[in-house]
């Protein structure tokens, strides 16, 4: 018989946090938990969600620094949170070469 062990990741969670979260032994409950888990939001990843959501009324990717239009608060913010949103499913890389040194994202 074999028993899972601590790296036996289940198969069916989506995001690569949530899979880290539960493994393939636990109940469906333990699944539905990490999914929800992950989609929860930290007061900072908010204020940068908001104002990625807010730039892309108008346009159909965005850099950091486009988003924060010149505020170096806003834009370290978005910065430092943009991995952690692509993580979430929030937004992803476009593939486009960058814009003004930074990389381009979209809103997913």
């Amino acid at each position: 018989m074999n028993n899972p062990t601590l790296f036996d990741y289940m198969v069916g969670v989506t995001t690569l946090q949530a899979k880290t979260l539960c493994h393939k032994a636990d109940p469906d409950t333990s699944r539905q938990a990490a999914q929800k888990i992950i989609k929860k939001l930290t007061e900072k990843q908010k204020s940068a969600l908001r104002a990625i959501r807010a730039y892309c009324q108008n346009h159909a990717d965005f850099t950091p620094k486009e988003v924060a239009g010149g505020i170096n608060r806003l834009y370290f913010d978005i910065q430092r949170r943009k991995n952690e949103l692509a993580g979430k499913g929030f937004i992803a890389l476009t593939g486009s070469p960058e814009r003004g040194g930074c990389e381009v994202w979209k809103l997913l």
